[in-house]
């Protein structure tokens, strides 16, 4: 929680420079060339609720919610109901209870004793496991944020549970949903566009909330999932 704490107990000017109104810190979708930055981040949550092919009435929650953004914004478009919200940090919990009314739990164990129907897990990657065998051990279908385990043991564990309990299992590769990327993959596709190397770099801060899988695994996976997919 330490990790948590300092990664984002910031000033909230900081998050409000580049981050739309409820704070959803992940990739802006560029659907077209023209979409300015605050509608491409309504677009990316817009084309992650398309992917989770959610029905109305479905019983959906957020574990590690950060500010809970993703979940909320299910509850207003996807006609889901929220069941509620799981994190460690009490403050945040407390956040989310009070501006969108939802009900919080500081525990998996607490939430998993509900009827559910889908999961998002948003945790520290070496928890993810550990998250993602006990969901699907109740027959949820879970979305868990990448890369999808520590260890690639630990992620064919979770693959072998989503087919023996026959839930759904997705990852958050989203970089090759980007336009962009698709845009990619289209002009190299033809039979005389021949890749001879690509180069990938990523420019940012260093977050403390990697540190238990390293700058490879939490970043990088998104950049070798991008790779298999102009290539594959």
């Amino acid at each position: 929680s330490r990790n948590v704490a300092h990664h984002y107990d910031l000033s909230d000017d900081l998050f409000d420079f580049f981050l739309e109104e409820d704070r959803q810190y992940s990739c802006a979708y560029f659907a077209t060339s023209n979409s300015s930055l605050e509608q491409a981040q309504a677009d990316k949550k817009r084309h992650i609720a398309s992917k989770l092919l959610l029905e109305p009435g479905m019983r959906v929650l957020d574990i590690g919610s950060g500010w809970g953004g993703m979940a909320l914004y299910l509850a207003r478009e996807a006609d889901v109901e929220v069941v509620g919200v799981v994190d460690v940090d009490e403050k945040a919990c407390e956040e989310v209870a009070a501006q969108f009314g939802v009900k919080t739990y500081a525990t998996l164990d607490e939430l998993l004793a509900h009827d559910l129907d889908a999961m998002s897990v948003c945790v520290p990657t070496s928890l993810h496991h550990e998250a993602g065998m006990a969901i699907m051990d109740k027959s949820v279908n879970v979305i868990i944020e990448k890369p999808l385990a520590k260890t690639s043991e630990e992620g064919e564990e979770l693959v072998a549970k989503a087919r023996e309990k026959g839930v759904a299992l997705m990852v958050g590769h989203v970089e090759r949903f980007n336009p962009a990327a698709a845009r990619v993959k289209e002009l190299i596709s033809g039979e005389d566009d021949k890749v001879i190397s690509i180069q990938i770099e990523r420019v940012g801060p260093y977050p403390p909330r990697i540190q238990d899988v390293g700058v490879i695994k939490d970043l990088g996976s998104h950049d070798i999932d991008l790779i298999r997919y102009l290539t594959g």
